[in-house]
């Protein structure tokens, strides 16, 4: 999802992170990255696939998503998004905000 109502180049592509998070909340490392080539209306729903294995439920994860076309990021999160573990949910709403 992102906040404004403007039209996407057709290059745009809508990348997506599963991150492990440091105790401050901060990306420490990617776990699963998936890209979606030319999103065509927003809000967008997604998916993410990851081993179950993969996570840790001592540790924190969230999702980081931008959005970006020709080499420049036009939207990105400002935090990862907590989920999955320490009582966050499986599945979240992610808002996007464009990039000064």
């Amino acid at each position: 999802m992102y906040i404004t109502n403007v039209q996407l180049p057709p290059e745009a592509v809508f990348e997506l992170k599963l991150v492990e998070l440091t105790r401050e909340g901060m990306a420490a490392k990617v776990i699963v990255e998936e890209n979606y080539a030319r999103p065509v209306s927003m809000p967008l729903e997604f998916f993410i696939r990851h081993d179950p294995k993969a996570i840790d439920r001592n540790l924190g994860y969230g999702m980081e998503a931008r959005i970006v076309a020709g080499g420049r990021v036009l939207f990105n999160t400002t935090r990862p998004v907590p989920v999955l573990t320490r009582g966050n949910p499986g599945s979240v709403e992610i808002v996007v905000v464009p990039v000064r």
